[in-house]
């Protein structure tokens, strides 16, 4: 829409729509989290892209012994 010349701030704030925000967060931080919500990691999928790691962890929580 930018394209055709919709402002950003139209965009913005009529519309509802927000930039992506990226953040970084180390691998060993989003497994114990998972791990601390109850869940046990089942798989996890890693693509690189010259420097970026893109990472998809798929979890369980049938598979968590109590």
């Amino acid at each position: 829409m930018r394209r055709v010349g919709v402002p950003a701030r139209v965009l913005y704030r009529r519309a509802g729509l927000h930039p992506m925000t990226m953040i970084c967060v180390p691998r060993e931080r989003v497994e114990a989290c998972v791990r601390g919500a109850g869940l046990a990691i089942v798989r996890i999928d890693e693509r690189t892209d010259d420097d970026i790691v893109s990472l998809t962890i798929y979890a369980d929580r049938s598979s968590v012994r109590l």
